[in-house]
């Protein structure tokens, strides 16, 4: 009998303590396209094929168009295709009022020199 109360008095000791701490809320998702969700993509686009393919078939208003069948055979492979090409980062300006006199005379505009990223 002795035994038995000590073992209720222990099962409503333990039953009666602090509750366990609840796990931590992760924040909520970025809205998609605001500058925190593309900071999230930046990893995941540059080193890996599969959520590089991905965010192309994702971004397609219209998959069965020609241009994004040429896209999608050629791109987010990881082994062929545009995956195979070396990294562009073409130097531009933007076209400013101010820039179009020196276009109209066939002067090209001089291009910044350091990359962009």
């Amino acid at each position: 009998m002795m035994r038995g109360l000590a073992v209720t008095a222990l099962a409503v000791a333990i039953g009666c303590g602090d509750p366990a701490p609840a796990a931590p809320t992760p924040p909520p998702a970025p809205e998609p396209w605001s500058d925190a969700w593309l900071l999230a993509q930046t990893a995941p686009y540059l080193s890996d094929a599969t959520a590089r393919r991905a965010a192309l078939e994702s971004s397609l208003a219209n998959p069965t168009n020609l241009y994004s069948k040429i896209r999608l055979a050629a791109y987010g492979h990881g082994t062929r295709g545009w995956d195979l090409l070396p990294v562009w980062n073409p130097r531009s300006v933007p076209v400013t009022d101010a820039l179009l006199p020196a276009l109209a005379r066939g002067e090209m505009p001089g291009a910044p020199v350091e990359p962009l990223w």
